[in-house]
């Protein structure tokens, strides 16, 4: 799509800027050759990533009024479909040659709508005249907005009257009471962790554990980049994901010689074996062995660990083709 974009002129370059693109966090997104294409210096573009597991809230085309009445309007339109083919006598089905009619009828009253586009877009954000945050009130947003230090729910009337005893004069650990305080010690530290109380800490260390996991070469992700700090799929990202394929490239070469050098170790084993010039009844259990498994098939049950069976395995199996390397 984007050389599409780019080979009709859609936009002009030769002011020194290049386009924005934002994207949700699809693995795609970090394939080698898009990476290559929006980071090359002859069709740039700048591409981030919105907060990935939250595009329900910032995708415009994930809105009701658009995603939602487009499947609507889907079921509707088949079902018409079929009742029509139905009282006609056709069989009950939907074919290939159906689904550009259903989706046409369906686009039309949700994607082509304009005046509901205009509030889905206004609704997560983006315009229709500018950058409005509106996503943020979102309640899912909310929920997650830090709670501000001092506000304590409990009010200095009520504390008043608390015990002036000490914590070393009460029974903390034992029994119902120690019981009672391990739990409200727990309730209140997954209170703080989800309120936001310590988010700080809880993001630094999350970025920490994130940036090392890309500095090792880890599977790189929305996900992962995002808790990183970075939602540009820039050089940088780029450099990362070639890194990994350089080293996928090199972890299969290396299987594939230790591979390459087991079968020939094990095909100069079957032809010693067969230089004997001697009867199956004559090798020991070891030669068995080898033989059987060079005739082995994947559907074969384990390789028996006797003489007597493994020889009237290598019997049975003996009339196959052999290994292939």
């Amino acid at each position: 799509m984007l050389k599409a974009i780019d080979r009709i002129g859609v936009f002009d370059r030769s002011t020194g800027l290049s386009p924005f693109l934002l994207l949700d966090g699809h693995g795609s997104r970090f394939e080698l050759s898009f990476l290559e294409y929006i980071n090359d210096a002859n069709h740039k573009w700048w591409v981030c990533l919105g907060l990935p597991y939250g595009t329900s809230i910032w995708q415009v085309g994930d809105s009701t009024e658009q995603n939602g009445c487009y499947k609507m309007a889907l079921i509707d339109e088949k079902m018409k479909l079929v009742t029509q083919k139905n009282d006609a006598g056709l069989p009950y089905s939907i074919l290939k040659t159906d689904i550009i009619p259903l989706v046409r009828k369906a686009w039309a009253v949700s994607f082509a709508r304009k005046e509901t586009n205009i509030k889905a877009i206004n609704a997560r954000g983006w315009g229709p005249r500018g950058l409005n945050k509106n996503c943020l009130t979102h309640p899912e947003v909310l929920a997650t907005k830090p709670k501000a230090h001092g506000n304590n729910p409990i009010s200095a009337d009520v504390c008043a009257g608390a015990s002036i005893l000490g914590p070393d004069n009460l029974n903390l650990t034992e029994g119902l009471a120690g019981t009672l305080t391990d739990r409200l010690v727990a309730y209140k530290n997954e209170n703080d962790r989800r309120m936001g109380v310590n988010r700080e800490e809880i993001t630094a260390k999350k970025r920490e554990t994130a940036t090392a996991a890309i500095n090792k070469n880890k599977r790189l992700t929305a996900g992962l980049l995002v808790c990183s700090g970075s939602f540009h799929l820039g050089p940088e990202v780029l450099r990362k994901i070639k890194e990994r394929e350089i080293e996928q490239q090199g972890q299969l070469a290396e299987r594939e010689r230790k591979t390459r050098e087991a079968y020939d170790k094990h095909f100069a084993e079957v032809q010693a074996i067969k230089a004997l010039q001697q009867l199956p009844e004559q090798w020991s259990s070891s030669q068995l062995k080898v033989m059987v498994k060079w005739y082995k098939q994947d559907s074969d049950a384990a390789i028996p660990s006797k003489k007597q069976e493994l020889l009237t395995r290598y019997l049975e199996t003996c009339s196959r083709e052999g290994r292939v390397a």
